[in-house]
């Protein structure tokens, strides 16, 4: 039995743009400020396991 092989080739995942300076001046600021997790986050989560 011959099994089928890809002729598709990989992505190359090494040579890719460079994301934006206004992109990553806002990426920098959401990770800084804690706002990435605000809104994805269960209620109340971040006031602690005992809700304080």
């Amino acid at each position: 039995m011959a099994t089928l092989a890809s002729t598709a080739l990989a992505p190359n995942v090494y040579d890719a743009e460079p994301i934006p300076a206004a992109a990553r001046a806002e990426i920098d600021r959401l990770l800084q400020s804690g706002d990435l997790f605000r809104y994805t986050a269960p209620c109340g989560c971040a006031r602690g396991a005992a809700g304080t």
